[in-house]
């Protein structure tokens, strides 16, 4: 793993935003470290005089490769739903950084639910991005010409290995579950359905009371449908388990408004403009069956892989996440979903 060369300070960054024209020398600005993790850093440069600011992030590990994939995935996801990426303003692979449209006006929903922050939008959001964003850069819609030069800009197998499916492996030892865990590993690697994500939680997600932004598609990959569905369900029981009852509820009920928003947007998309050649009796209906089925698979994947973390409620998670995996036949509706959840 290679580390960038030059990381970025707040001093350095408003450097940058004037060398690059953003803002000019004489511009009265502020800037802010935010809510970094171990793979970005994030700043907020401001001007007071003009009252406008930008976001600039930099990728720090295998810096260059990253944020080529991000800059990839978010303008293609652009096309499709603008009003639910941020806008990229400027990118530079050479020093792996991004410039993004201001977006200190929302926080990122993980830290703002630790402080019991609600988004009563978020999951309407959520499926709709991910309704418009899987279905048009799938087979059912998307030139083969144009998804093969998409999949020069995505993630490796090898990262994937290494960073997802070898931490679930860690975890247990049971056998008849490592079956199905291979056999969700098998169906992660060859199955090219769509463009994923790739690191949809909600640590990636930004939003407000009536807005919603979905950042960070550095791990972008071509992959099957229900993997970011089942990232995003993993994360928002990873966070229940950590609430009281009502808490625990509010955020549940994302996972099926998420779904039903999901269903409706991919069936309309599909009805418009899937490709004669899919259009077949009951595919539609077929379609949305299988995804369901990977989403719970790759949910309890997530939910496994993440519980090995240090983690309060780490054995009730994995126990969740192992029902997911070696019983996903029985789950048919999210119903069944949040009723596990909510019994174990």
């Amino acid at each position: 793993m290679t580390v960038v060369q030059n990381p970025l300070t707040e001093s350095s960054a408003v450097a940058l935003m004037i060398k690059l024209g953003f803002f000019s020398n004489g511009s009265k600005l502020t800037c802010r470290e935010m809510d970094n993790d171990n793979q970005n850093l994030i700043f907020h440069v401001y001007d007071q005089s003009q009252n406008k600011g930008l976001i600039i992030k930099q990728a720090i590990h295998d810096a260059k490769q990253y944020a080529k994939i991000e800059n990839s995935a978010l303008l293609r996801q652009s096309i499709y739903v603008p009003h639910l990426v941020p806008k990229v303003v400027y990118a530079d692979t050479d020093l792996a950084v991004t410039v993004l449209e201001d977006l200190s006006h929302l926080q990122i929903v993980k830290k703002g639910l630790m402080n019991e922050n609600n988004y009563p939008n978020l999951s309407t959001d959520i499926g709709e991005f991910l309704g418009k964003t899987l279905f048009y850069t799938s087979s059912y819609a998307l030139d083969i010409q144009v998804k093969k030069r998409l999949m020069k800009h995505v993630t490796s197998p090898s990262f994937w290995e290494e960073n997802f499916f070898n931490k679930i492996q860690k975890i247990d030892n049971k056998q008849t579950l490592k079956v199905h865990i291979d056999k969700l590993k098998k169906r992660f690697f060859n199955s090219e359905e769509t463009l994923i994500h790739g690191n949809l939680h909600i640590g990636s997600i930004w939003a407000g009371e009536t807005e919603t932004k979905v950042t960070d598609p550095k791990f972008s990959f071509f992959g099957p449908f229900g993997f970011d569905l089942g990232q995003f369900t993993a994360s928002l029981i990873l966070t229940a388990l950590t609430r009281n009852d009502n808490q625990q509820i509010v955020l549940l009920n994302h996972i099926e408004t998420m779904w039903e928003t999901f269903c409706s947007t991919f069936s309309e998309a599909w009805e418009k403009d899937c490709l004669n050649v899919y259009k077949t009796n009951n595919c539609l209906e077929r379609t949305l069956r299988e995804i369901f089925a990977d989403t719970v698979g790759f949910a309890g994947c997530e939910l496994m892989r993440l519980a090995n973390r240090s983690f309060k409620q780490k054995e009730r998670a994995q126990k969740i996440g192992a029902k997911f995996i070696g019983h996903t036949k029985n789950f048919h509706t999210t119903k069944d979903i949040i009723h596990t959840v909510l019994k174990e």
